[in-house]
């Protein structure tokens, strides 16, 4: 059949005004037509905070905003997010694993301004090929409504330039070389291996949020995202919508603990199929152990005694590579004293620097009013400044 011309859809239409079937808009109406379209636009609905009244209609208006991914993204990384000195020792002892295993990705880290990361911390880094990323610097081009912690893993593997990505908290321990997830069949397949949570069943209060997204809770656990392997080209709607729950977490958070069921709640609400590891945890002392589609484990993720610069970290029966991961701390300690120098406004490195780590020994003390406090470490026969001049 030929496709009806643009000139005969004119024609048609004329045809109703010439038979007075539709009539042109007169000047009032015109008038009442343009005020109620200045109204809708001032409508405060669409910009108050979500509840669930408006969250299914927002994620809905969000999913047909989604645009096209990037074209500048390719190559395949490892995108961690890992700035402060809570978080930067377990990343640099991942990073050394990682190395150690003989895994020669590239690294992108992740970290929240100037106080969480400095030169020093850089230079440390760079020897072993990892690009240091200011995620406040790029919010500028890229903004976010709420950008912390949890929020950052999203919207790190969203911007990160890598096309194919393993993502990985800080406090996970590699013990083997990585780099074949991308390789398995179920990736080729479906371009996302997420691994499981503690089946504990179904969570009462995340069925809420499900439901508001017109689904119902999938029999299956829940995500546990201290690892995920992605291809952002194949799955950048469902990342996009991943960043979007992330961005409204003032709302999701309250539901669903931090971000590892917004990745689930994305790919289902779009329909984006992903591989999931069928082995469960095997828990160790505070540490999640997962494993590959063949029941091997890969992953310690330690996410209840996260690596310390101070080395007091508990002996954990059955964790592969300790020693290792302890060399790697006592490494560090050596070029690293625990301190982040912000920069002065001409680049310099300031002498006034913040130790974000209590000592093994002392208490925490706030001293001062609201202006001018400052944290006292108080020890039994002397104190320190915890920001002092070096």
């Amino acid at each position: 059949m030929d496709l009806i011309k643009a000139e005969e859809v004119i024609r048609r239409i004329e045809l109703y005004f010439e038979g007075g079937a539709i009539k042109y808009l007169s000047s009032p109406q015109r008038s009442a037509a343009e005020r109620g379209i200045l109204a809708k636009r001032r409508n405060a609905y669409d910009r108050q905070p979500l509840n669930w009244h408006n969250a299914g209609m927002a994620c809905d208006k969000f999913i047909h905003t989604i645009s096209r991914p990037p074209n500048p993204c390719r190559g395949r990384g490892i995108v961690i997010c890992g700035g402060g000195a809570k978080y930067f020792p377990g990343a640099w002892v991942c990073i050394n694993m990682l190395r150690r295993l003989g895994c020669r990705l590239p690294v992108q880290l992740w970290y929240l301004g100037k106080k969480e990361l400095d030169s020093r911390m850089q230079s440390l880094l760079a020897p072993m090929d990892v690009e240091c990323i200011d995620a406040s610097r790029l919010r500028r081009k890229f903004p976010a409504r709420i950008l912390r912690g949890w929020e950052l893993k999203a919207y790190a593997i969203l911007h990160s330039s890598f096309r194919e990505i393993l993502f990985l908290d800080a406090d996970n321990v590699p013990v083997v070389n990585p780099g074949f997830l991308f390789e398995t069949r179920q990736f080729r397949s479906t371009g996302a291996i997420f691994w499981p949570d503690y089946d504990c069943g179904k969570n009462k209060k995340a069925a809420r949020i499900w439901r508001s997204c017109g689904m119902r809770q999938p029999d299956e656990p829940e995500f546990e995202t201290g690892q995920i392997v992605v291809d952002k080209k194949r799955c950048w709607r469902a990342l996009s919508l991943t960043n979007w729950f992330n961005q409204n977490s003032d709302f999701y958070y309250r539901y669903i603990h931090g971000d590892k069921e917004t990745f689930h709640l994305a790919f289902r609400k779009l329909r984006k199929s992903y591989a999931l590891i069928p082995k469960q945890i095997h828990p160790l002392q505070r540490t999640m152990c997962q494993h590959d589609f063949q029941g091997r484990r890969i992953f310690q993720h330690r996410n209840r005694d996260k690596w310390r610069l101070s080395l007091r970290n508990r002996i954990i029966p059955d964790f592969r590579f300790e020693r290792e991961c302890l060399e790697c701390l006592r490494e560090l300690r050596r070029q690293w004293d625990g301190r982040i120098r912000p920069p002065l406004a001409d680049g310099r490195v300031s002498r006034l620097s913040v130790r974000q780590f209590p000592p093994s020994n002392g208490t925490v003390r706030h001293t001062g009013n609201d202006r001018g406090r400052v944290r006292a470490l108080v020890f039994p026969q002397k104190s320190e400044l915890e920001r002092n001049f070096v």
